[in-house]
């Protein structure tokens, strides 16, 4: 396959200036869409669209980019364009589908809509042009979660009994995070139920954006609670799975995996504890995570592999984040 001809759509943070971010850099050698558009053999990176005069003169010096315009509509040979990253609000999405007639795939960031028709009715678009759709839930893309997902949890904990989730920064912003995550691993979610006291999320990347605490039921009929917290304090998007062989965490936002075993209980006899105090932790590679995703959509395109993170997939997620803001202001 010869490579597709590519626009970045939107030319901020997870573009290009997370790269900057030194810690960040330490696991996420390519913690932009930038970096690895740069030298993927299957994307021919030629355009960049946004309306920040600074943004454009960062992709055209820094990255040698010929065509950097504020509008699609701008963008001479639009049509010849097969390619879109979408990095931008989700507000927008559905001029960007209607002015690059070429589309063959795109890669989105999260979440696809602020409402859920406007989610849905940007994935039903897609699938009528055609259009391979790939989703930035990256933790898809983690060797270490992908086995987890794959029948590594059942052997870590056993039967999940109750989850405990944790994130910051809006629900559609890092919620829609937290509650694919719990997805992949844990498996469908069936209801919402409890949501607490609702707060505007200021600190989202997502207009109107909002925060809650809920319980979520699993189709295994068992519970996840999803808490809220300020990331002013400290930063956390993690899952802690507690089931009957054990507990595993995923914290520090993905890096670290801790696990805790069943041991005698040391204060009853003839009874069984999770033992907190002797754990396991290990770190996990996220380094190839982004890479993976632009891999797995030429793979798609070509027909060699299956999407990692499919449109599908994230809108079975995020129905469940807009549910929850649903019966959020309807308890109000």
């Amino acid at each position: 396959m010869s490579a597709l001809k590519t626009v970045l759509v939107g030319f901020g943070k997870v573009a290009d200036t997370m790269r900057y971010d030194a810690r960040m850099s330490r696991y996420f050698p390519d913690a932009t869409h930038a970096q690895v558009l740069a030298r993927h053999d299957s994307f021919d990176w030629i355009a960049v669209v946004d309306p920040s005069v600074e943004a454009l003169k960062r992709a055209s010096v820094e990255w040698n980019i010929g065509s950097c315009v504020a509008r699609i509509a701008d963008l001479e040979g639009r049509e010849t364009i097969e390619a879109a990253v979408i990095a931008t609000p989700p507000g927008d999405r559905h001029a960007i589908l209607d002015e690059l007639p070429g589309l063959r795939a795109l890669l989105v960031e999260k979440p696809l809509g602020g409402t859920a028709e406007e989610a849905k009715t940007f994935v039903e678009a897609c699938k009528k042009r055609d259009i391979v759709v790939q989703v930035n839930y990256w933790r898809r893309a983690v060797p270490a979660f992908r086995k987890l997902a794959s029948g590594g949890l059942d052997e870590e904990v056993g039967n999940v009994q109750v989850v405990h989730g944790l994130y910051g920064n809006g629900l559609l912003n890092n919620g829609s995070h937290l509650v694919d995550f719990l997805r992949m691993l844990c498996g469908e979610i069936e209801g919402v139920d409890g949501c607490g006291r609702s707060y505007d999320a200021k600190m989202s990347s997502v207009p109107g954006d909002m925060q809650t605490a809920c319980l979520l039921q699993l189709a295994n009929g068992t519970h996840a609670v999803m808490m809220p917290v300020d990331f002013k304090a400290w930063r956390e998007v993690g899952l802690d799975i507690w089931g009957t062989k054990g507990r595993l965490s995923v914290l520090q936002e993905g890096l670290t995996i801790a696990r805790y075993q069943v041991a005698e209980n040391r204060g009853v006899e003839n009874e069984m504890e999770i033992d907190s105090s002797s754990v396991d932790v290990r770190d996990v590679d996220v380094s190839s995570c982004l890479q993976g995703m632009y891999d797995s959509l030429a793979g798609a395109v070509s027909g060699r592999c299956a999407l990692l993170s499919p449109a599908d997939e994230a809108l079975a997620s995020e129905l469940t984040i807009h549910e929850i803001v649903a019966r959020t202001r309807e308890s109000a």
